[in-house]
């Protein structure tokens, strides 16, 4: 789940050093996640040119599968529901 929210953050930020900035960890560690999620999806996912990166096919697509259910999951943990032992 940690490497798909920072490979979200990647795809929106369509930056190495944003994403990082964004989520408060070293270029380093944003790259190390994207290799092991490059390894699980056998897919290079983000190439490098010589005006930013750019995503794969794959890479789009999957953004689009995982989008979603990463929203929901971030309206959960947003939830100002309180805990009620009786329900």
């Amino acid at each position: 789940l940690n490497l798909l929210l920072v490979f979200s953050v990647v795809m929106q930020s369509s930056s190495i050093t944003a994403a990082a900035e964004r989520l408060s960890i070293s270029q380093s560690a944003v790259s190390q996640s994207l290799k092991k999620l490059r390894a699980a999806t056998n897919d290079e996912l983000i190439v490098r040119t010589r005006t930013g990166i750019v995503p794969t096919p794959r890479a789009v697509a999957l953004y689009r599968d995982i989008l979603p259910g990463l929203n929901a999951i971030q309206v959960a943990l947003k939830s100002n529901a309180a805990f009620d032992p009786r329900t």
